[in-house]
């Protein structure tokens, strides 16, 4: 089963990816800059390494949304090229 992807189901994820972004954010500025023990310290540059990989894959998926959201508008980009390049060819 297939589903139609729509501009709205697109916005309405980037909307979701940019909520996860801000999340993240804030949740990294609060993080402690250090802490008193080699344990604590650890538990806070794991927990900032975690935050820093869920924004970088957010705005990856949001790269992704507007790359399927600019497929939408144009679904064969190259169509008329590669036509054209074909009938050149086949005149020639």
């Amino acid at each position: 089963m297939q589903i139609r992807l729509t501009e709205d189901m697109i916005l309405d994820d980037i909307e979701s990816y940019q909520a996860r972004i801000k999340i993240a954010q804030i949740a990294l500025d609060s993080l402690p800059a250090t802490a008193p023990s080699y344990k604590d310290r650890k538990k806070i540059t794991v927990r900032r390494k975690a935050l820093q990989d869920e924004i970088g894959h957010a705005t990856k998926l949001i790269v992704m949304a507007k790359e399927a959201m600019d497929d939408l508008a144009d679904p064969f980009p190259d169509s008329d090229a590669e036509s054209q390049s074909y009938c050149e060819h086949k005149s020639a």
